[in-house]
């Protein structure tokens, strides 16, 4: 977790007693390419169109796309939270952009309030709303890294309605159109069942200016918004805006300036190594190996180098999808490699292996690392407000599964420093699973890290060579290298230290390496018992899962079993009652008019705007046959079509049939349930998200079977919130004494059996057909006479619960013209 904010302003960040005057400030949209350096990401001008902004952002080795309106309206993925399951993406409205494009010029008082729409990119349905408010509450003189801003700070507040909350500040620099500082506190975080925050109540974000480099041939003009200091606060010796020179290149004269032959020189225990972006402190040294105590953003890590340029340790490459780490080990043989670098000096080579394997792992190593270092020349470098002259190391490295970085590292001799570090993603690996565990990589293709570095503190009793030669590299300007009391000057000679304090303070070093250790060993057994923890949870799930899965496979004997009884009962009715379409002459039905039987079967699989489906094509043609072979039904058999496509084949239904006929329409496709209004939607093959001119209303549905003039009319549809057709209908149970099949036959019917309620519904499942629709198929196929839509529902439903987490129903079609009467399947003669 970061530090409070007013810890902040007293390491670096401050304020002044009261506020300069700002005239109103008028919104000054970023040059696309300017890259703006934070102290814990970096974010990079992608795109610039009016008041809409596209950045890149890069933390950690991560790259998302983040886009801002009018400065201050932040929407994109993932921007607050992230689903277990799919993303989450975030967008405004054109009405609250033009509120927050109302919000300048920026005047102290001005306040704006805004809504951002949250929604999930897999399940289309809208998830809830962010109302977030701004006010320009004062003006105040920031000091960041030595260099004043003349800002106004902007208050921030934000909930999502369902218990999340938090509140904010940001400071911004009118002259350099840049937020020089921000910072966000989590105040509460609800609990929801559709997705799960990345931040715990308490939890601070906090994102302080490093620099800012504006892309070449930039205007003067654009240039000279670069931060200027109040005449109130002293002016710093180096500017924090600046064009940075590309990576690899020098920033003087004397960038290729000749350096001896570079001995190996390690840094004393306690060193405290401050870069942009990450803390290294020095906890144990035995010659040329050194442990590293590693801090970014609150998170602690070991690391290990051996002759200062190979690295090995924990989750170095690549981490374990499922949490687990991936540690690396470096042989004998790969350690002398690496010693025969030194000493440095330009055109030296060499290559060495690291082997990885899962922490806790079962089986061997998972992959083996090749890694190439090459002193390629010298460099001068400026970083921390001081000049270094450095030996540039040329890093190379491949997995034999197919990851691999590139990088370089700037090395200063005279301190032992590397005062730049940056690395590039140039390949990964796509295998998934491999061994037992999977694994993705920390930098990803074209992803980059890069350190810089800013500040050092050597231990008390430092010796003075070399101390001075970290401060004696500046050539312009001096180095960020601080000493704790006692401190060594350059005009003085070192003072030897009494053999007591000499004891004391080996003793002092043995007790902070002996505390650091039992650290590690603590953390180690920490990660140890919580995998066992994990294994165990997921050993009980698997336990539980095995159990159910055996409890509904007994039920779904149960049910084949009293399915084949009823087959059975049914075969012995049809051979007692068999005439011309259902028995014999002179049987139960006969001298039943049952008319002629019509079907439109629909299939969708291969959506232009949508997620594709598996088995509605495949569901379609199955219905279609054994609606036509089996049951004489004059198939119209509609895949992949518009919405006008299904709009005429209805109006051609709607012209055509009498008061003799059936009709059933079979859909298998994506649906869509709004909300707000309470309607549910078929979506054709070219559908696009809140876009309703192509969507097949349920009204539409409703309103042609009202129009339409048969007898019988069954809708069976397949698809997500399909319930909404017969919400509030309810078919109730049906005796079948007496007359009842005449009396069905002359009677309307108007009903519809749904795949499932409001719910999404599974897409597969049924050996190439989802549960549903071979449940649909099966019960037909096992019908031997006559069976109404009750008994179909009834034979079904048990199936496609057990097999599907949905629930089907069946009910009559409100407001459609029902009067009671029940569609009736007739099995043709064999």
């Amino acid at each position: 977790m970061l530090i409070a904010a007013q810890a902040m302003f007293g390491a670096g960040a401050s304020r002044a007693a009261e506020g300069p005057n700002l005239p109103a400030a008028k919104y000054k949209p970023l040059p696309v390419g300017t890259k703006i350096v934070y102290d814990n990401a970096i974010f990079t001008v992608a795109k610039a169109e009016g008041y809409t902004t596209v950045f890149k952002k890069q933390v950690g080795g991560t790259t998302t796309w983040l886009n801002t309106h009018a400065l201050f309206g932040e929407y994109a993925d993932d921007m607050f939270a992230t689903r277990q399951r799919d993303q989450v993406f975030y967008d405004i409205k054109s009405e609250d952009m033009k509120s927050l494009e109302r919000f300048w010029p920026l005047e102290i008082g001005k306040k704006v309030q805004f809504a951002i729409q949250e929604e999930s990119r897999a399940a289309y349905s809208h998830a809830d709303q962010w109302r977030i408010t701004l006010t320009v509450a004062g003006t105040e003189t920031l000091n960041l890294g030595g260099k004043a801003y003349a800002t106004y700070v902007l208050e921030e507040s934000g909930g999502d309605g369902e218990g999340s909350s938090f509140t904010g500040r940001k400071w911004y620099h009118p002259p350099s159109g840049l937020i020089v500082r921000s910072t966000r506190t989590w105040t509460k975080v609800g609990k929801s069942n559709f997705r799960r925050l990345k931040a715990s109540e308490g939890d601070q974000e906090d994102f302080s200016l490093v620099e800012a480099a504006f892309p070449k041939g930039t205007t003067a003009s654009v240039l000279a918004r670069a931060p200027a200091t109040p005449a109130a606060v002293p002016a710093a010796p180096a500017p924090a805006i600046a064009q940075t020179p590309p990576a690899g290149q020098g920033t003087g004269a004397d960038a290729d300036s000749a350096l001896p032959p570079a001995e190996y020189k390690p840094l004393p225990v306690g060193t405290k190594i401050e870069y942009d972006n990450a803390t290294y402190i020095i906890a144990k040294r035995d010659g040329y190996a050194t442990v590293l105590k590693k801090q970014v953003r609150g998170t602690t890590t070991w690391v290990s180098r051996h002759a200062l340029f190979g690295e090995y340790g924990t989750d170095l490459h690549v981490r374990g999808a499922r949490g687990q780490g991936v540690e690396y080990d470096l042989s004998d043989e790969n350690r002398k490699a690496l010693e025969r670098l030194w000493p440095l000096a330009i055109g030296k080579e060499t290559t060495y292996r690291l082997s990885e394997a899962a922490m806790g792992s079962y089986g061997g190593a998972a992959q083996e690392w090749t890694v190439t270092l090459k002193v390629s020349t010298t460099e001068a470098v400026e970083t921390a407000g001081g000049r270094f002259q450095t030996y540039v190391i040329e890093e190379r490295a491949e997995s034999d599964l197919g990851m691999s970085f590139a990088g370089r590292k700037w090395y200063d001799p005279a301190s032992g420093l590397i005062v730049r570090l940056q690395r590039t993603g140039t390949g990964l690996n796509a295998v998934g699973d491999l061994a037992w565990y999977p694994k993705t990589a920390q930098l990803g293709k074209d992803e980059q890290e890069m350190l810089a570095l800013r500040k050092v503190d050597f231990p008390p009793g430092t010796a003075a060579v070399l101390v001075a030669a970290a401060q004696g590299t500046a050539a312009g300007g001096k180095p960020t290298v601080t000493v704790d009391k006692p401190q060594v000057a350059k005009a003085e000679p070192a003072r030897r230290p009494a053999p007591e304090a000499r004891q004391a303070a080996a003793e002092a070093r043995e007790a902070e390496i002996a505390q650091l250790k039992q650290e590690a060993e603590k953390v180690l057994k920490a990660r140890e018992a919580e995998m066992a923890k994990r294994l165990k949870q997921a050993d009980e799930a698997h336990k539980a899962r095995e159990a159910e899965i055996a409890k509904l496979k007994q039920e779904a004997e149960q049910a084949l079993k009293a399915r084949e009884a009823e087959i059975s009962r049914l075969r012995q009715t049809l051979a007692e009652h068999r005439d011309d379409k259902a028995g014999d002459t002179g049987s139960a039905f006969s001298g039943i008019e049952f008319g002629r039987y019509h079907a439109l079967v629909i299939g969708i699989d291969n959506y232009k705007h949508l997620p594709k489906l598996n088995t509605a094509v495949n569901d379609a043609r199955g219905v279609a046959e054994v609606l036509e072979k089996d049951y004489g039904f004059i198939v119209t058999l509609l895949l992949e079509p518009t919405r006008n496509d299904i709009i005429d084949a209805l109006d051609a239904y709607r012209e055509k049939l009498d008061r003799n006929d059936n009709l059933l329409i079979y859909y298998a496709g994506h649906g869509w349930l709004d909300r707000e209004v309470d309607r549910g939607y078929w979506l054709p093959i070219d559908a696009e998200p809140k876009r309703r001119r192509d969507w097949v209303s349920n009204a539409t549905i409703t309103d042609t079977l009202k129009a339409l003039s048969a007898k019988h009319v069954m809708v069976v549809a397949d698809s997500c919130y399909s319930g909404t057709l017969v919400r509030g209908a309810d078919m109730g149970t049906r005796t079948r004494t007496g007359d009842y099949w005449k009396q069905m036959a002359t009677k309307f019917a108007r009903v519809a059996i749904t795949s499932g309620g409001l719910e999404p519904v599974a897409d597969a499942g049924g050996g190439g057909h989802s549960p549903f629709a071979k449940a649909f198929i099966s019960a037909l196929g096992d019908n031997a006479a006559v069976m109404d839509g009750t008994q179909l529902f009834s034979q079904m439903r048990r199936p496609v619960m057990v097999n599907a987490r949905q629930t089907p129903q069946y009910a009559d079609v409100r407001e459609a013209g029902h009067d009671g009467g029940d569609f009736l399947f007739v099995r043709k003669k064999k």
